[in-house]
């Protein structure tokens, strides 16, 4: 079992963050809850009888205290293209190794960078330890086995029934940005929509087009495979025309200020538990070989936030056992099928 100072959980009042103490907890791991707002912190560790500490992320000597009495941080405040930098400067210089649940591709890219600095600490730097990008990762990991000689990946996600405020934070963040593939093992910029099709997740055909998802640049890392696409289904039919039309105008700061100003007003934080309860994630991966060889496969799991508090505190649970493999990871060439076996989930091979 965990000691009391084994884990700093910072973002614990988000939505996400509460998920994850609460998982935590039931799991015999007892963290020191942190964030910005004292009260708010003070009042989740309260509920769960946690020790706490406040303070800004950016307050350098204040994290380093923090980091100081714990040997891994879990960071659950996004969006993460404006914690991560602070945070990781912070683990290495404490020797402490770092975890986040992102899904933001940028942050992929930052960690990769500290590959060196990271190796030298002897720490590891691993983000996505959530529904992003454990079970993609995983399942891209999987095609890798039934398909050895794979070239290109195509990865999907199915429709998320709610977000939550802070998802819905992240997503406002990224507006207007490019998308991205991966080609011949370059990163590309590509347009909005660029690919679209249509995807059977296994209740008929969904429209679906590509997005700049994490694992354009962490499935490269798992498999090797030089050539990845990603999808994300859309939640009613928009032709691509339409969104290459329209994508100029989310750049607009006024644009951005106003959407934050509604989220700033949602009543509910993210899906309660009757919602979690009752939904549940798809995610679709093709792989093909240069000699037209094909395999495809999907996996059903939990709603996607009940996933991440699942996954995210079992590499928590990984890394206390002595699981953490310096440098920056994603997660199945470290944990292997131990992070998605803390859900219930089914995989069916379609081809």
């Amino acid at each position: 079992m965990a000691k009391r100072t084994d884990v700093l959980l910072y973002g614990a009042y988000g939505y996400t963050g509460r998920l994850i103490t609460e998982e935590a907890v039931q799991a015999g791991i007892r963290p020191i809850l942190a964030g910005r707002n004292s009260a708010r912190v003070e009042a989740v560790a309260r509920e769960f009888g946690l020790p706490w500490v406040a303070f800004e992320i950016t307050d350098a000597h204040a994290i380093r205290e923090a980091l100081s009495r714990v040997q891994v941080a879990i960071n659950c405040a996004g969006p993460f293209r404006h914690t991560f930098t602070p945070f990781i400067d912070a683990c290495i210089d404490t020797g402490v190794h770092y975890l986040d649940v992102t899904g933001e591709i940028d942050v992929f890219h930052r960690a990769a960078a500290r590959h060196a600095d990271l190796i030298n600490a002897g720490i590891m730097a691993m983000p996505g330890v959530g529904f992003d990008i454990v079970p993609s990762d995983y399942l891209a990991s999987y095609a890798k086995t039934r398909l050895p000689c794979a070239q290109k990946l195509v990865m999907a996600v199915g429709k998320v029934d709610a977000v939550s405020r802070g998802t819905a934070t992240t997503v406002l963040d990224q507006l207007g940005r490019p998308g991205l593939a991966r080609v011949d093992g370059r990163i590309v910029e590509v347009s909005t929509a660029w690919h679209q099709r249509k995807i059977d997740f296994g209740s008929g055909p969904e429209l679906c087009i590509t997005a700049p998802l994490a694992d354009v640049f962490s499935a490269h890392y798992t498999t090797g495979i030089p050539t990845i696409e990603c999808y994300v289904a859309l939640p009613c039919p928009v032709s691509a025309w339409a969104l290459k039309l329209f994508h100029p105008i989310l750049k607009p700061t006024w644009l951005q200020a106003f959407l934050r100003r509604r989220l700033a007003r949602m009543k509910q934080p993210g899906p309660n538990p009757e919602q979690r309860a009752a939904g549940r994630s798809v995610i679709y991966v093709e792989a093909e070989s240069t000699d037209g060889n094909r395999i495809r496969t999907v996996m059903r799991g939990p709603e996607p936030y009940t996933m991440t508090a699942s996954v995210a505190v079992a590499a928590l649970k990984g890394v206390l056992a002595g699981r953490a493999r310096p440098g920056f990871q994603t997660p199945t060439p470290v944990f292997g099928v131990d992070l998605i076996s803390a859900c219930d989930i089914e995989i069916e091979d379609l081809e």
